[in-house]
């Protein structure tokens, strides 16, 4: 196990949105709401979408134990956004586990703006051909992602605790990362961290799946696949698991009310024996035009075959 270091990262102050979204109080679209409220409880389904408030590349030095955070100004193709806040150095502790080739890490984000964001997740964008992952994420979005919808990042959520996961002025919030290094020792780990938010309200797309698990081993007899979706604004009009290489197709799964979701699989592929790492995903559908999978949920579930 090898030094510590410490980071601090600010999220940008949230006023810098209104000069992107506009304010429905206001005349002038650059002008702020005097409204600091923000409240989610009037949540109305009208959301302008993800925002990106925050995109850093991410530098992680095996040989000092150093973590460097550096904004990436020229980040302005994600985002039209300005009125940054710059990041800083501060303490939150970190270490290098080598034998496990495993960066812990945690990373704290606080609000200095007078404005609430809702969902805030801190993305980690690595290179797909390097090896390196993050190792506990609360789930994986194509958001964002420079390289295709396909590719999926780990991202961890913030103020999971709070009432809506709202993030309010002022707040400070840390979680813990674990970053698996396959990148040849004596080099540096690089990747992009992005920290996005749903403002002024709430996202309308799923934003946690969890609890997944299967009531068996698939063999002879069927076995179903049990997973827990959460959303804001009721139900996920879409779950499935893509098993096709077990039972020919994606498996739809049936709501059975409040998160819960399930469906039944047998393996009438003829698979062969083995553990499959089988993709879930979540979406809010409506209608065959839909294209985008940036707003699609996903995780994973292991499916074990006899």
């Amino acid at each position: 196990m090898k030094g510590t270091t410490k980071t601090t990262i600010i999220i940008i102050a949230l006023i810098g949105l209104l000069s992107a979204f506009g304010c429905t109080n206001n005349t002038d679209p650059a002008t702020p709401s005097s409204d600091t409220s923000l409240n989610a409880n009037s949540l109305t389904g009208d959301n302008p979408g993800r925002q990106v408030v925050g995109e850093y590349t991410l530098r992680l030095d095996t040989t000092t134990g150093r973590i460097d955070i550096v904004e990436k100004r020229t980040a302005q193709r994600r985002y039209n956004i300005s009125n940054f806040v710059m990041p800083y150095s501060d303490t939150v502790w970190s270490c290098y586990i080598e034998e496990q080739k495993l960066w812990v890490f945690d990373l704290e984000l606080t609000n200095p703006s007078k404005f609430t964001a809702y969902d805030v997740r801190a993305i980690l964008e690595f290179n797909p051909f390097s090896g390196d992952y993050l190792t506990n994420p609360d789930d994986y979005t194509g958001w964002w992602n420079r390289m295709c919808e396909e590719y999926l990042n780990g991202f961890i959520a913030y103020a999971k605790e709070t009432e809506n996961r709202a993030f309010v002025p002022k707040a400070v919030h840390t979680e813990r990362f674990m970053v698996y290094e396959n990148t040849p020792p004596g080099q540096v780990l690089e990747m992009d961290l992005i920290i996005d938010c749903s403002w002024p309200n709430n996202t309308t797309d799923p934003y946690e799946i969890s609890g997944q698990y299967m009531s068996g081993k698939v063999g002879v007899r069927t076995v179903t696949i049990n997973v827990e979706v959460y959303s804001h604004y009721g139900d996920p009009m879409r779950v499935w698991v893509e098993t096709a290489h077990i039972t020919g197709e994606p498996t739809m799964l049936e709501h059975l009310g409040g998160p819960y979701w399930s469906a039944p699989i047998t393996n009438s592929e003829h698979a062969p024996s083995g553990t499959y790492r089988c993709r879930i995903t979540a979406d809010n559908y409506y209608g065959p035009d839909q294209e985008y999978r940036g707003d699609q949920l996903c995780d994973f579930i292991d499916i074990e075959v006899l």
